[in-house]
């Protein structure tokens, strides 16, 4: 399945089909992950409900500690 994430094509295994599983294929730190999904930014709790399909846009960050 093809994403765009943070403005480009990105192919995800088909066995990802929610927000939560993208966070966890992307190897991200679900607490500080910020997720935009078409435009909207989810609240954590929606990620496990989220069903990503073909084509859609992400935008993520994540938040980096320092000084």
């Amino acid at each position: 399945m093809q994403i765009v994430l943070n403005g480009k094509m990105q192919e995800i295994p088909i066995e990802v089909t929610r927000v939560k599983e993208l966070i966890h294929f992307l190897s991200l730190n679900k607490d500080l992950a910020i997720v935009e999904q078409n435009g909207r930014i989810l609240g954590r709790s929606e990620w496990s409900e989220m069903e990503i399909t073909d084509n859609d846009h992400f935008e993520i960050v994540q938040f980096v500690g320092g000084g």
